[in-house]
């Protein structure tokens, strides 16, 4: 299965917030300043993300 464009970099800034020294969330989903719970449960905290597949 091929990776979408860009799919690589949505991965490393989801989870940026969790790892190395970072560790501000046991879980990138978590972390409430990232649209990682929008792309991975479909939930929506502060703002609306705009999907990547759909620009």
């Amino acid at each position: 299965m091929k990776t979408p464009p860009g799919q690589k970099k949505i991965n490393y800034i989801h989870n940026n917030p969790v790892s190395g020294k970072w560790m501000l969330a046991k879980d990138f989903v978590e972390y409430e300043h990232s649209s990682a719970s929008f792309y991975e449960i479909q939930l929506v905290r502060h703002h609306r993300p705009l999907h990547y597949l759909d620009l």
